[in-house]
């Protein structure tokens, strides 16, 4: 009988252990699936709220962009630059300008406005035409940038709007000019304590593209001269030829093809340190326009070395 109570005791203690292993078992699987639940809800909250943020944000961008619009006192405007009637005088390209007003109104008169690089501005009349538009056109030196914006005035009243920053606007018209010092070779001396004599030899190669882009056809513009210098702080101490000839003859490059010219070089110079050495070529197209542009950049250091420094940006005259 005895023995009857402890196997009873002992079947009741598992099933005491069983029952609480299974709460305790419950009990995880319930904060696992509470975790899960509340992960979903984050990453349900956080894909909602980013649906939103970026809905809101293109909607609030469509909807600065529907409000520039409607408050546009223009419809349209364009411009064309005109290379074929280059000036070689004065070195201008004539701009035709457009513009047509949201509003037109009898007596309204418009002007564009063109800044300069340099802070200048340009004021171009416009005369009315068909349709509303008005019509002007600028001759302009060649430059890279300028704003271009226009003035309308009714007699009582006068409202401006800027229309485009221009960049470019005569690459079209210009050639596209490069050059590096492609091989070299630099023996030194020192001749005495602080000071060294170079012999400095080498090829320059200058690439050369006609028209980059948005050329007019039968103004195709190529080189007709050019030079490399050698400058010893700034000052020239050798001249060289770039020849462009071809058979004994100036070939016209392709539109948007490069033609690759080479131009051998050689020097002896005196130095010390801190001078700057320089190889500058200069190219001339068949408008009158200039290049220049440094291949090499040179500086001796307080041991007698040629190191190589940044090169200046090209510069169009």
């Amino acid at each position: 009988m005895k023995r009857i109570y402890i196997v009873a005791a002992i079947l009741c203690a598992i099933a005491i252990f069983m029952t609480c292993f299974s709460v305790m078992r419950m009990h995880g699987e319930i904060a696992s699936l509470s975790q899960q639940v509340n992960d979903l809800q984050n990453n349900l909250s956080n894909t909602v709220n980013a649906s939103v943020s970026g809905a809101v944000g293109g909607i609030s961008a469509s909807i600065d962009e529907t409000l520039k619009k409607g408050n546009s006192i223009i419809a349209d405007y364009s411009y064309h630059v005109d290379p074929g009637k280059f000036n070689r005088a004065d070195r201008t390209i004539p701009v035709n300008l457009k513009v047509t007003p949201r509003e037109y109104k009898d007596g309204l008169t418009a002007a564009f406005l063109i800044e300069m690089k340099d802070g200048k501005t340009v004021t171009v009349p416009a005369a009315a035409g068909e349709n509303g538009t008005y019509a002007g056109e600028a001759s302009l030196p060649i430059v890279d940038f300028f704003k271009l914006s226009v003035v309308f005035d009714d007699g009582t009243l006068k409202k401006s709007e800027k229309l485009e920053d221009v960049y470019g606007p005569f690459s079209g018209c210009l050639l596209s000019v490069n050059s590096s010092l492609e091989r070299y070779t630099i023996s030194s001396k020192h001749a005495s304590k602080g000071r060294y004599t170079f012999a400095w030899s080498g090829r320059v190669v200058t690439n050369i593209t006609a028209n980059p882009s948005g050329s007019e056809a039968g103004t195709s513009t190529y080189p007709v001269s050019g030079e490399l210098k050698i400058l010893k702080n700034d000052k020239v101490l050798k001249k060289a030829p770039v020849s462009f000839e071809e058979n004994g003859e100036i070939g016209v490059l392709p539109e948007g093809l490069t033609a690759y010219y080479y131009t051998a070089f050689e020097t002896k110079v005196d130095c010390k340190s801190d001078d700057v050495f320089k190889l500058v070529i200069t190219v001339t197209d068949n408008y009158g326009v200039t290049y220049t542009q440094t291949a090499d950049q040179e500086k001796i250091d307080s041991d007698g070395n040629m190191i190589p420094i940044g090169n200046p940006e090209e510069s169009i005259i």
